[in-house]
């Protein structure tokens, strides 16, 4: 598994505005892998930083297509407003696509071309399945329409700062479904057939994710170096790993499928 990169925030930043609930900035950053580059930035509070950067770099284990995320420092020259220089930013590499909902409403409203387009395509997406179980198992309800982005042609999945959140509020267990999973609910709308080649593709994906060491993981996101309550982490790993014995029964359920051992996908 890939580390997370370090990167140092340039100064120019400018504010991003998209319905965002944080506040982003648009950024030059400097990294010694690749020199300057352009990304988003935020200042959240540590749990949502440690999840953005454990569900980033588990998803591009997996092959998701997920912009490369990393840990911004600040300088006092350029540091956002109330942001603590103790602590880096989260950050991830620009990647040229609008949201979803930037590319369906255009001029606010929905262009229904456009909403038809992007329902034949995530429809269509070859990797759909794999992220509806991505989803599922870091428990992420705010895949909405600001969270992935799509040009028409390919999908992208960012911010997952309140992947865990109900789970380390106790919202549900942990064997439990997430409320709102939007590509599992793609998936469990199509015929039979459909949702047999999806089973097919997850039980493969469910082999990979059983690879995924989540401690190696937790260490390469470099979160008690910087955070105030490293006690998170060790909470992310707990329920991480009790909710990887229940995800092919909480996948497959939902898909109409006949309850599986998760066992013989791996010892998670």
């Amino acid at each position: 598994m890939e580390p997370i990169t370090i990167a140092e925030l340039l100064p120019g930043y400018e504010p991003y505005h998209e319905e965002n609930v944080n506040s982003v900035y648009k950024a030059q950053v400097h990294t010694d892998d690749q020199g300057e580059i352009s990304a988003f930035v935020k200042s959240i509070p540590d749990q949502e930083l440690l999840m953005e950067c454990i569900s980033a770099l588990i998803g591009r284990a997996l092959n998701l297509p997920i912009p490369k995320p990393l840990l911004v420092i600040v300088k006092p020259d350029s540091c956002p407003p109330g942001h603590d220089l103790r602590k880096p930013l989260f950050g991830c590499e620009e990647i040229q696509h609008p949201s979803v909902r930037r590319f369906v409403c255009p001029d606010g409203d929905i262009n229904p071309h456009f909403h038809q387009l992007f329902i034949e395509k995530i429809s269509a997406w070859k990797q759909l399945a794999d992220a509806a179980l991505f989803d599922e198992q870091i428990a992420n309800c705010d895949r909405n329409s600001g969270n992935y982005l799509f040009d028409g042609r390919t999908f992208h999945l960012i911010d997952h700062g309140l992947a865990m959140y109900i789970l380390f509020n106790e919202a549900i267990t942990t064997d439990s479904p997430i409320p709102d999973n939007s590509f599992l609910q793609i998936l469990t709308q199509q015929d039979e057939m459909s949702r047999k080649r999806s089973q097919k593709q997850i039980k493969t994906l469910l082999t990979q994710l059983g690879c995924i060491n989540i401690n190696q993981a937790y260490d390469c996101s470099l979160f008690e170096k910087y955070a105030d309550t490293p006690e998170l982490g060790q909470k992310m790993i707990e329920i991480y790993r009790k909710r990887i014995e229940y995800i092919t029964d909480i996948v497959f359920t939902q898909l109409g499928f006949k309850q599986e051992n998760n066992n013989e996908y791996g010892a998670w």
